[in-house]
């Protein structure tokens, strides 16, 4: 294998690790996409402008127009563990959902940009019944939470959504902890009650204080190999506790907040902020997720493995006085993948909380030296470096960042990061003792 088509399969490797981890983050979902060219959205649009219009031209005679916010239960797929929001409003004879959390998979470098940090989100509208349908197939749980606004404020309300809906307005850039279809929501129904919503905490947390970290666990539980992609690729950015209004990121955590939520009413009041609650779609609270990954598949247990078995090769090693280069180049190559990711998202990524990332220090494209450099005796130097190398920044990485940082390691992390010292201690040793024999001969 000549090095030019080694550069373009480890490249063609990092691209498809990186389509795989781009849903790591919380996507929203796109149930309505392929439907948004058939039913024309835009004529959703303007009958709703239509329809507002007439309401207020009817002095009462059109029924108030009610507004809530719709909450869909997670799924089974990775970008669906963290549930969807949207606004749902019935005016004048006709039901509306307004989704902030359209993506188009069809845009150019889609997963490119997804990793970069410049995926463009869209919010459009279109009838209900399209929103439920395949939630509905899924028997996936959607529970309707009623706001409690006055005419005035519902009015507000829905001019805001059509302003969001001209075309100039319609795309914004996603951010999955400061800018998704949850906290867009947000966003707007406080501009129209023209205060904030005092939220309620969330019953799932109890009395603890949650980093962003702790409800991606508590959303990926069950999901290991997903939980595990993003401890890895996120830095500490995620690990301090968030205030209360930060958990409304979370669809299903915005809900549990309204639930208890308050606003102030024009005479100083704190009144409730949601006026009813319906379920629309019953089905299990936790939603339809996935059977949690069996045990003997987790990371946990695959690394441990993984260890063991270096163990046993580290002695077979030593006595023949010779590495299992087969092993180094397929561990320390899948390091050197997610190396390059973790190096493209701290240095490139325009994502939050990628950077700083304590984990750069042992996962980064060095380790593509320790992968492929053993077939080189011109590298053997450079390998050896590379070892040294290894062992110190993790030992540095451990005593020294992990403290001081802050920074949550995923416990899988402990059995493969013993590997990886395992595996250049054994170089190191086989290193010095050839150098020894060498001696010894020419002595």
């Amino acid at each position: 294998m000549n090095m030019r088509s080694l550069m373009r399969n480890v490249f063609v490797a990092a691209v498809c690790l990186m389509a795989a981890l781009s849903f790591v983050s919380n996507a929203q979902d796109v149930n309505a996409k392929a439907d948004k060219k058939k039913d024309n959205p835009y004529s959703a649009s303007k009958v709703l402008h239509t329809t507002l219009e007439r309401y207020l031209a009817s002095n009462g005679a059109i029924s108030l127009p009610t507004v809530s916010i719709v909450t869909v239960c997670p799924g089974s797929e990775i970008y669906e563990l963290y549930g969807h929001a949207a606004v749902r409003i019935k005016i004048g004879g006709y039901d509306f959902s307004v989704n902030y959390g359209l993506f188009d998979f069809d845009t150019p470098f889609f997963a490119y940009r997804f990793v970069k940090g410049e995926t463009d989100y869209l919010v459009d509208v279109y009838p209900t019944w399209i929103f439920m349908r395949d939630y509905s197939i899924e028997r996936r749980r959607v529970i309707e939470q009623q706001l409690n606004l006055t005419d005035v404020q519902t009015v507000r309300l829905i001019r805001l959504i059509e302003n969001d809906l001209k075309p100039e307005n319609q795309t914004y850039r996603y951010k999955y902890l400061r800018e998704n279809c949850s906290t867009k929501i947000v966003d707007i129904v406080e501009k129209a009650i023209g205060d904030t919503i005092a939220f309620g905490r969330p019953q799932s947390q109890g009395l603890n204080h949650w980093t962003f970290r702790d409800i991606m666990d508590h959303f990926n539980e069950g999901y290991e190999w997903n939980d595990f992609g993003i401890d890895m690729v996120l830095g500490n950015g995620i690990d301090y506790p968030i205030s209360n209004r930060e958990n409304y990121f979370s669809p299903m955590l915005l809900s549990e907040m309204l639930s208890k939520a308050t606003i102030t009413d024009s005479i100083g009041a704190k009144i409730p902020a949601v006026k009813a609650t319906n379920v629309l779609i019953p089905g299990r609270a936790e939603g339809c997720k996935k059977p949690p990954t069996p045990w003997w598949c987790t990371p946990m247990t695959v690394f441990i493995v993984t260890f063991l078995f270096s163990l046993i090769l580290f002695r077979r090693d030593i006595r023949r006085k010779k590495p299992t280069r087969w092993f180094d180049c397929l561990f320390f190559g899948l390091m050197g993948l997610a190396g390059l990711l973790i190096t493209f998202l701290v240095f490139f990524s325009a994502h939050e909380a990628v950077s700083p990332n304590i984990l750069f220090a042992v996962l980064n494209p060095l380790c593509l030296i320790g992968a492929f450099g053993i077939f080189s005796k011109r590298l053997r130097k450079i390998v050896m470096y590379y070892h040294w190398y290894n062992i110190a920044a993790t030992v540095i990485m451990l005593a020294v960042l992990y403290p001081i940082s802050g920074q949550v390691i995923n416990g899988a992390m402990w059995p493969l990061l013993l590997t990886s010292v395992a595996r250049s201690f054994l170089h190191i040793k086989l290193s010095r003792c050839t150098e020894t024999n060498v001696k010894k001969v020419r002595a």
